[in-house]
């Protein structure tokens, strides 16, 4: 009997009421031998507390769960016993199946119009006490080349508050937005929990960057060439509560992402930055049975919004790399990747301040309801603006507001449970005469989608 299912242990007890006085005599646990006593303590201790039936059924069960949730048991099963020396106690025992220590894998992963391929290598519960040893490559068309090493390690043995340390470099060419590279050297420690709200994470990073110009750059990229150190706490909270990441047919997402850059004397760069994103998503329609047997929405509505927020905190600029950018098949529709907003020559400046929204209807294609392809409208609007702190909100506001970038259209959506691909045909009806708007047809892949 697995953790996720414990239930079917307590038979032997389900005929008394849940009210009734019991306690647990004693607790073994077999199959342990990587695990450290300690942490298997911390997290079954609860259950000598329990003073009634339902207690006692409640404890154990939530301690298999935490077993299980940290991912280092391939079984967990819970026997309970009568105790001999009392007639209101039990016994239990914890038989567990340890996982093996190393695990290698190879993944793609897919982003807003970024496919990368990664190999990972991981040494699980390392110490005894579920703590994780990874470390990473990865290759794509923007990340040319990076690694990662990780060590994360639970509190109080909780599977849901952990401590991670991390050391990573990047190479990552930025030329389909403005005309540079960046080599990132970082290293930092994070807190990362979980609650019914959603995740949070909170987390101190020193990136080395070094900014490499092509000879084509704009004068704003040859300014800020070379090489700088931004020291930065960062605060994120996220709650998805949709039911698929990629195509979602109903639910909501909410995240919020706060950096403080610049605590430490030595860094370059000084900011406070703001963004929050939200998705909201609902069904038309009544699921219907296709002839597969699968349940299928026949039509959703979804909505989005995204808008951020730059305040630089000295008299410097904020570098090229921490700007919004907007515009792409992921954000606005109908406009090149980077191609609202202010440009310098042939290169995208990015901006301050910006707000998008997007609003779009998908439906299944007639004949084809168990396919992974829908058909789809969309409506985009938005804006990337220069902003500079001090500046008044009604001129804030006025910035935003004034000649929104519009575009709407139509297309195909191609749904793998990795990613979403769009092929789409956009007619971009507002833009600036500095934008790059992409009329017709558009292609492109990624997770969240406006």
């Amino acid at each position: 009997m697995s953790a996720a299912d414990p239930s079917n242990s307590f038979q032997n007890i389900s005929f008394l009421k849940s009210e009734t006085p019991l306690h647990v005599n004693s607790l073994r646990v077999v199959g342990s031998g990587n695990t450290r006593a300690s942490f298997l303590n911390s997290i079954t201790s609860g259950i000598f507390g329990a003073t009634t039936v339902q207690q006692v059924v409640e404890s154990v069960q939530d301690a298999a769960n935490k077993l299980r949730r940290h991912d280092i048991f391939s079984n967990i099963e819970v026997v309970l016993d009568t105790a001999k020396e009392t007639t209101d106690a039990i016994d239990v025992v914890l038989k567990l199946e340890e996982k093996g220590r190393t695990v290698v894998k190879t993944n793609a992963e897919i982003a807003d119009n970024e496919a990368n391929v990664n190999g990972n290598f991981v040494l699980r519960n390392l110490f005894g006490g579920a703590e994780t040893l990874g470390t990473s490559v990865e290759f794509g068309n923007r990340n040319k080349a990076a690694f990662k090493t990780y060590l994360s390690t639970p509190v109080n043995a909780s599977p849901d508050a952990k401590l991670v340390a991390h050391v990573s470099g990047r190479f990552r060419d930025n030329t389909s937005i403005a005309s540079y590279e960046e080599f990132n050297r970082n290293a930092g420690v994070a807190f990362k929990a979980i609650s019914k709200f959603g995740f949070h994470e909170l987390g101190y990073d020193a990136t080395w960057r070094d900014t490499i110009a092509q000879s084509t750059a704009s004068s704003i990229v040859k300014d800020q060439a070379g090489q700088s150190l931004k020291t930065a706490i960062t605060g994120s909270f996220v709650r998805d509560r949709r039911d698929n990441a990629t195509l979602p047919t109903r639910g909501h997402y909410i995240s919020f992402h706060h950096e403080l850059a610049g605590i430490a004397t030595k860094s370059d760069t000084s900011y406070f930055k703001k963004e929050v994103a939200v998705q909201i998503h609902q069904r038309l329609l009544q699921p219907v049975v296709a002839e597969s047997g699968k349940t299928v929405a026949p039509l959703v509505l979804s909505g989005g919004f995204r808008a951020g927020l730059i305040a630089s905190l000295d008299k410097k600029e904020p570098h090229i790399s921490d700007r919004f950018i907007l515009g792409g098949p992921t954000s606005i529709r109908g406009f090149k990747l980077g191609g609202i907003g202010p440009r310098d020559g042939d290169d995208a400046a990015g901006g301050e301040a910006y707000w998008a929204a997007g609003l779009s209807a998908v439906a299944a294609v007639p004949g084809m309801m168990d396919k992974p392809i829908k058909a789809h409208a969309f409506v985009n609007a938005g804006n990337l603006i220069k902003w500079s702190t001090g500046t008044s909100y009604s001129k804030t506001k006025d910035a935003l507001l004034l000649n929104p970038r519009i575009s709407y259209g139509v297309g195909l959506i191609f749904h793998h449970p990795a990613a979403r691909v769009e092929a789409n045909f956009c007619f971009p009806v507002q833009f600036s005469g500095g934008d790059l708007e992409q009329a017709g047809f558009q292609a492109g892949f990624g997770i969240n989608f406006l």
